[in-house]
């Protein structure tokens, strides 16, 4: 554990915050089961994030819809961001056919 902390440490020097106010956020790749991990950088309860985000497992390369609440900014750490769609533009329903003809290129 202590390897991990000190990666974790160096990893987040650049964002010069304490540990204390980072959130973790984890869902599970729908192509491999890892875990999709999303560093939430400015937590708002009040907030809803505007986006619905598409991102690629880094482990399996599956798309998968990622979720981000209440973040105002974030960083993908498992998971490389491809598409974000407006919320105000696109249903869920819609962004998940857009998933699926991304995923038959």
């Amino acid at each position: 554990m202590e390897v991990f902390d000190k990666w974790l440490s160096a990893e987040l020097k650049p964002f010069k915050r304490d540990f204390d106010q980072i959130k973790v956020t984890k869902q599970r790749c729908l192509g491999c089961s890892s875990k999709l991990i999303t560093w939430i950088l400015d937590f708002d309860p009040q907030f809803t994030y505007p986006d619905w985000e598409l991102g690629k497992c880094n482990d399996c390369g599956k798309l998968n819809l990622i979720q981000i609440e209440n973040a105002r900014s974030f960083q993908p750490k498992t998971f490389t961001l491809i598409k974000s769609f407006k919320r105000s533009e696109f249903s869920k329903e819609a962004v998940l056919n857009e998933l699926l003809k991304l995923e038959k290129k």
